[in-house]
Order: C-alpha cells, then structure tokens, then sequence
C-alpha cells in the first residue's frame, strides 16, 4: 500500500500546485509535500527493505489500457510541440515508439503478462530512497530559487505553479520507473 501511495501523493501535489496562487501557500505546498515524499521514501525503505516486497494491482489491465490511452496523448502533444518548433527528432521518436508499443502490448503483451506489477528489492530500496530524500530537497531548494528567479529574469513569463507541478511528476515518474516491473508501466513513467 505504501508504495501506491509513494507514486500517487507526488501527483496530487503536481496537480494541486499550478492552482495556488500565492507564492507563500505555494512554497509551504511544495515544502511539506517534498517532506511527506521522503518521508514515505523512508517509511517503505524501512518496512521492506529486508525482504523486500511484490505487489499486483487490482484490474491491472484496465489501468495499462488507461496508461496507453495516456501515452498515446502525450505522444500527440510531443509531436504536435516537435513539428511547431520545427524539431524533427522528437516528434519522430514518439511517431515510431508509442505506436510500436501500443501494437505490442495489444497484440503481443496479453499472452506475456508480468505475474508482479511492484517489485520492490534491495536496489529498489536504494534508488526510492535516493528519489524520494534527494528529490525532496531539490524541491525544496527549488522554492527559494524560484522567488529570486524572476526577479532577475524579467524577460521570462513566471510559471512557477507549472515549473513545481512538473518536479513532483518528476518524482512520481522516476519511483515509478524504478517499481514497476511491468514494461508498458515503466515505458510510461520514461
């Protein structure tokens, strides 16, 4: 459970935080939410790091489904982004390896199923612990170097709410990357 919980709190607070206005309630978000993420870091390092741990989601194809729904959008947007900036690489990219995926995991994935979705080892332990309490103060750090930042750069638009959002997706995706043990999983955390 806590693992689920360790990939799905970064993301409430990645969506919570564009919508705070006031850089003041907006930095104390930031703050107690990169302190709640390595202290959960901590907590399932503590409790598994012996012997480790194996987890199976509930209706696990339905959330790949939903994943590739999601990896086919996000896909879109990296083209449709590539071909207004008139980069080429990305857009190709995604062009040829979402599509592949999507094919393999629809008609080739059903009969090579994971029997694990989380798995959670000594190395795991090391890299969640190292995402979460490193993560944390980067976060952290980050609130203090935001409120100086424009100050300075006058000439830039200030996204902070966007800029903090997508550090604590940053940290979902990277804990993700690292349990999951399913492919289609980790190629969307990637």
């Amino acid at each position: 459970m806590i693992f689920i919980v360790l990939l799905l709190f970064p993301l409430a607070v990645a969506a919570a935080v564009p919508f705070v206005k006031n850089d003041a309630a907006r930095g104390n978000i930031v703050r107690a939410g990169a302190i709640a993420v390595a202290l959960l870091s901590i907590a399932a390092v503590c409790a598994h790091f012996q012997n480790g741990a194996v987890l199976t989601l509930p209706y696990l194809r339905a959330v790949k489904y939903g994943m590739m729904l999601a990896e086919a959008a996000i896909a879109v947007y990296i083209i449709r982004a590539g071909l207004k900036s008139k980069k080429i690489l990305a857009p190709l990219l995604a062009g040829v390896q979402t599509p592949a995926l999507i094919l393999f995991e629809l008609f080739y994935g059903k009969n090579h199923e994971a029997e694990t979705t989380i798995l959670f080892d000594r190395f795991s332990a090391v890299m969640v612990l190292i995402i979460g309490v490193i993560g944390g103060l980067i976060c952290i750090y980050a609130v203090g170097y935001m409120r100086w930042y424009h100050v300075h750069h006058t000439d830039h638009p200030a996204r902070k709410g966007f800029f903090f959002a997508v550090l604590f997706l940053f940290l979902s995706a990277m804990t993700g990357l690292v349990l999951f043990n399913d492919i289609t999983m980790m190629y969307f955390c990637w």
